[in-house]
């Protein structure tokens, strides 16, 4: 598809960009100054999987035990490492260089490319707004929590659940739908 900023600067409302194919996947975030943003493939990776690595502190992910405003939405803007917009792929870089089980959130959407990931509290947030809000991107089942990147500790991570947008505290066992993203 064309750039979506050049979309954008001829006048397409950035609303309208949302959910438009671009680099293989569903654009969910536009930064209107520098072009860049971010792309959510376009069906899930998988209906059910685990994150990975219960009881494993995974090194070089920062533990983000809080989330802005009691974790209702709409959420501010994230401000914490980790769950910031733009962590999503070193955060997924630090899970793969530690955890080698198999079939677990984040090898499923490095199996799209090397450059794809599983996104960041702050990511998932703009792509539940962005996309799912909007009708966009064939979630199967907005009941269940889809995995974020963001680590609480060895036993839990984020995870937003699709029926209310709500970060919630989830046990790296649990089974749970993945989304992967692009940076662009």
């Amino acid at each position: 598809g064309q750039n979506p900023l050049t979309l954008f600067a001829g006048g397409i409302p950035l609303e309208d960009l949302y959910g438009k194919t671009f680099k293989g996947g569903l654009i969910f975030y536009l930064n209107t100054v520098d072009g860049t943003g971010y792309v959510a493939a376009t069906e899930d990776q998988s209906s059910g999987t685990i994150w990975g690595c219960f009881l494993t502190d995974i090194v070089g992910l920062n533990n983000v035990e809080d989330c802005p405003d009691d974790c209702n939405q709409p959420e501010p803007e994230e401000t914490i490492e980790g769950a910031r917009v733009g962590d999503g792929k070193a955060n997924t870089d630090a899970i793969l260089a530690e955890c080698n089980e198999s079939g677990i959130a984040a090898k499923l959407c490095r199996n799209l490319g090397q450059d794809w990931f599983l996104p960041s509290r702050g990511e998932l947030n703009l792509m539940y707004n962005n996309l799912f809000l909007n009708g966009h991107g064939n979630f199967e089942d907005n009941s269940f929590w889809f995995w974020s990147s963001t680590e609480i500790s060895a036993v839990n991570v984020w995870s937003v659940p699709f029926s209310s947008g709500r970060f919630d505290n989830d046990d790296k066992s649990n089974l749970r739908p993945v989304r992967a993203a692009l940076a662009f």
